[in-house]
């Protein structure tokens, strides 16, 4: 089963953790991003267990749930104008996914540079948690066949 990693900004860590998860898990990376050379087109021909490193566009993640029933989100965590907007866009997005794939499976990541111990970091993290968890296809985390250490 393929895993995709997608979110809708760019800068939030897809390809550090698409390299990570590939590395640690054995798997085959298998970049969608042309700016790292590679190519949409790739989703559909991907070998088996493949870690799918999609770009920071929706055509991206609208193709991409074609391909795979399970998606991991990486979620912007920094210089959000309207946080509560944005947590709603996402929300959005993701079920116009759920519409395209309806085995979609969703695991919530907040991006590496994720301030969690400061008193804003862990409000956005639960105005988040809040909003999108109410989407019965979303969880926090990462798919448990996967390792990240």
């Amino acid at each position: 089963m393929n895993t995709a990693i997608y979110s809708l900004n760019g800068g939030v860590g897809k390809t550090t953790l698409a390299n990570r998860l590939a590395s640690v898990n054995q798997r085959p990376l298998v970049s969608l991003d042309t700016q790292d050379g590679g190519s949409i087109d790739l989703a559909k021909s991907a070998p088996d267990n493949a870690i799918l490193d999609c770009a920071p566009k929706r055509e991206h993640g609208i193709s991409v749930v074609e391909s795979t029933d399970h998606l991991i989100f990486i979620l912007k965590d920094v210089n959000i104008i309207n946080v509560e907007h944005y947590f709603f866009i996402v929300r959005d997005e993701l079920l116009v996914l759920k519409t395209i794939n309806p085995n979609l499976s969703v695991f919530m990541q907040f991006a590496y540079n994720y301030q969690a111990q400061s008193v804003q970091g862990k409000r956005i993290q639960e105005l988040a948690k809040k909003i999108i968890s109410s989407l019965s296809f979303v969880e926090f985390g990462l798919p448990p066949y996967l390792k990240n250490e």
